[in-house]
């Protein structure tokens, strides 16, 4: 969690620092990102689920050989991704870029690439409460990582920007890897790929699309207003950081929990009274956050972020979405009962909402840019809040009985 305040801070603070040209750059080239994981297939997604799962039904010798299997087919996966990195890469310099920061960032988003597949293996493994213990110690020090390494920004501007990225990623890999709970040899066992492939594949489907469709803000940007337009918008997406900073810490919490819960006795009763507290609690502590941030949000952007006011009515928009962030820790518990069908309804409707609505917003009415696509965001989180929770309701409530 402290990590994760540290993360927003700095991802605000840095927009005092670099240009919207240079972030431009930068929020471009991570859309990249977002198509990377195509290559796990689910695998990881699989063993984030049958972990707790057989763990709670104390099937310990299993989960051990699904973890080997999972960590042999990452190291595989990332030894592509860094082929084909290599690859791009050259084919950037050979075209003579002549902007060393385009060459540098690439260079960067592909280091990031294949440090985030293993990561996510890792993370993944920290399971039992001992483990948990540990996988907290190294966020700590991540923490610390970051605000040691600020000055980097300070110094060197965009160029620091990118190395105190990579770094704290390589860093933190290295702990995790160096602690991992599961130290036995990866090893490769077709039956267990494939159980893990069969039960990971439909969540990481739509994990993979839900990702894609978080990409669409910055497309449409690139379209209408290219790579500063991107830039500019930097502020809005800090306060939708913000706005994820409780909801993703309490998402990578519930998930095993309602997994080990639902191996123990497979009652989604008990999911569904989880899933109403948490929407109740975040109704609640996004009411006085929104009001405090619509006040003082001006004083901060006139005083320190000058260069981006024309952004200050988009992230006031925004501020609004932080009633629905309840969404984001709860949606997940489609995928511990296994409706996957369900789950690929609400994504296709999520991926049609958020390229339409900003989309129309922006090329249909006049006004604003920014705040045109804010309204377009806030339009489709309300209609997406709505869907979960009667998505979660018919899911939780049905008399199917999962194995």
């Amino acid at each position: 969690m402290w990590s994760s305040l540290v993360s927003a801070f700095v991802g605000i603070v840095i927009i005092h620092f670099l240009k919207p040209e240079e972030l431009g750059i930068w929020q471009s080239l991570t859309i990249f990102m977002m198509y990377t994981p195509l290559l796990d297939l689910g695998v990881t997604h699989g063993l984030n689920r049958e972990l707790p799962y057989l763990s709670g039904k104390g099937y310990y010798s299993r989960s051990i050989v699904l973890a080997r299997t999972g960590q042999y087919y990452t190291i595989i996966i990332c030894i592509i991704l860094g082929i084909i990195s290599v690859i791009g890469n050259f084919i950037v310099f050979f075209m003579g870029y002549s902007s060393t920061n385009i060459l540098f960032s690439t260079i960067s988003i592909s280091i990031l690439a294949i440090i985030a597949i293993y990561e996510k293996y890792l993370t993944v493994t920290f399971r039992s409460s001992q483990s948990f213990i540990i996988l907290s110690r190294i966020i700590f020090s991540r923490t610390i990582l970051q605000l040691i390494l600020f000055p980097l920004i300070i110094l060197f501007s965009f160029k620091g920007y990118i190395l105190y990225q990579t770094l704290i990623s390589l860093i933190y890999l290295i702990l995790l890897h160096l602690n991992r709970p599961i130290k036995d040899k990866p090893a490769f066992k077709k039956f267990f790929l494939l159980k893990l492939f069969r039960t990971g594949f439909p969540v990481f489907l739509i994990g993979f699309l839900r990702g894609i469709s978080n990409t669409f803000i910055k497309t449409i940007l690139l379209i209408s207003g290219g790579a500063v337009a991107v830039g500019m918008f930097t502020p809005v997406i800090a306060i939708g950081s913000i706005a994820m900073l409780i909801p993703s810490f309490m998402a990578s919490y519930l998930y095993p929990k309602m997994s080990f819960k639902f191996g123990q006795n497979s009652d989604k009763t008990e999911i569904w009274n989880i899933v109403k507290k948490v929407n109740l609690f975040f109704g609640l502590l996004s009411i006085p956050l929104i009001f405090v941030l619509w006040f003082i949000l001006p004083i901060i952007m006139n005083k320190f972020f000058y260069s981006y006011i024309d952004v200050l009515p988009a992230m006031r928009l925004f501020l609004l979405s932080f009633i629905f962030s309840g969404l984001f820790a709860t949606h997940d518990a489609l995928y511990t009962v296994k409706e996957y069908f369900l789950g690929y309804v609400y994504v296709f409707i999520e991926l049609l909402l958020k390229w339409v609505l900003p989309y129309s917003f922006v090329f249909f009415i006049n006004g604003n840019l920014y705040t045109n696509i804010s309204l377009g965001i806030l339009l489709s989180n309300l209609v997406l809040y709505i869907l979960n929770i009667l998505f979660l309701y018919l899911a939780l409530n049905s008399k199917t009985k999962i194995k």
